[in-house]
């Protein structure tokens, strides 16, 4: 790794460009991605929401058939270590504060 390179927290590559610019905390471009669908996603059906606005169709109608949380306003995760863990990871201090950076709540 070059100096001022730091790897991903999530999947270790510190060879794509890093999204987040805070030194040792940023995760690459892919994690960051998965980050975004992580946080959008129903926790049962695991489709990803849409502003309805662009889809012309409310968040209730946008669930899978038959999905539970279809009514549910909490459908999504609901904490940093449940969008940890739908990315595929498991939550560690140097993940949740990439987390935190991502959402500019980094100390």
């Amino acid at each position: 790794m070059d100096e001022g390179q730091h790897a991903c927290p999530f999947c270790g590559d510190a060879t794509y460009g890093m999204t987040f610019a805070s030194p040792g905390k940023g995760m690459c471009r892919e994690c960051d991605i998965e980050y975004v669908f992580a946080r959008g996603e129903c926790r049962e059906c695991k489709t990803w929401m849409v502003n309805p606005e662009f889809v012309k169709r409310s968040i209730a109608e946008q669930h899978k058939p038959g999905c539970s949380l279809r009514d549910d306003e909490n459908y999504c995760h609901q904490t940093d270590d449940e969008v940890i863990r739908a990315m595929g990871y498991e939550p560690n201090d140097a993940r949740r504060e990439s987390i935190a950076d991502a959402k500019g709540e980094a100390t």
